[in-house]
């Protein structure tokens, strides 16, 4: 009996690998500050994980997983947040809209982001997800 959903190269099942990874580190790992515990847990999914898949599936899984991933940079975060402010002023400058509500509007906007990307668990989820992928691949390879 596996521990994760069998692959079917598409998002839904990637979503869902995702956070089966997620919960079963997050169920089983935080029982305790029993270390050895946790070491074994962490052994046993990579071992999961690696036995369940083929290299090809782990391959294109991780590959999918991290570009996702790449939206919860903090380059990208910077870089949208730099371009709602630019965009802000660029407005202000012609003069459209009093400004007050253009700065308001603009802080608004940057607030949601933070909250919907920046403090969302998905980034942690897939970063999860990618550190198990990985060592399961390093152990095919192996």
């Amino acid at each position: 009996m596996s521990l994760i959903t069998k692959y079917r190269f598409d998002k839904k099942t990637k979503n869902k690998i995702i956070d089966e990874i997620y919960n079963y580190t997050k169920d089983k790992f935080s029982e305790g500050f029993d270390t050895d515990h946790n070491f074994i847990k962490a052994i046993t999914l990579i071992e999961e994980i690696k036995d369940y898949y083929k290299p090809i599936e782990l391959e294109h899984l991780l590959k999918n997983i991290k570009t996702e991933s790449k939206l919860y940079t903090n380059e990208n975060v910077a870089a949208f947040i730099s371009l709602l402010i630019a965009l802000a002023s660029f407005i202000i400058s012609l003069n459209i809209w009093p400004q007050r509500y253009v700065v308001l509007l603009t802080f608004s906007a940057i607030l949601v982001f933070l909250k919907f990307i920046v403090f969302s668990t998905r980034g942690k989820k897939l970063n999860t997800a990618i550190f198990y992928i990985e060592q399961a691949l390093k152990e095919t390879k192996t």
